[in-house]
């Protein structure tokens, strides 16, 4: 669902669950010329609050050091790869609909 999400917003699904020792990235994808790393969070009800507060100061620093895995074994020669995080971010409402959003740039490295 998050991969049709973000494919619809215009990004380029690049992979998905790249995994290493140290955890995994949801989805690797591009949008224009920046490489993202995004991070999936769904919540069926918000008793331990929502999708988007689930990615937590420690999650991020693990998907920081993640990014930095896959970019110096895919790019072992380059340096300076324009890149962000970003979280989708999947609520579902009363009705079990799911909900939704993206947050570009959701925290920094």
């Amino acid at each position: 669902m998050a991969v049709d999400f973000l494919e619809a917003q215009g990004y380029r699904i690049i992979e998905t669950n790249y995994r290493v020792s140290l955890g995994e990235i949801d989805i690797i994808a591009q949008e224009g010329q920046r490489l993202c790393f995004v991070e999936v969070k769904t919540r069926r009800s918000d008793q331990k609050g929502t999708a988007k507060e689930a990615v937590t100061y420690s999650k991020q620093r693990k998907l920081v050091s993640l990014a930095q895995w896959y970019l110096k074994e895919r790019f072992q020669n380059r340096v300076n790869i324009p890149s962000r995080f970003d979280v989708v971010a999947i609520d579902y409402n009363e009705e079990n609909l799911p909900q939704l959003q993206l947050i570009r740039n959701a925290f920094g490295a």
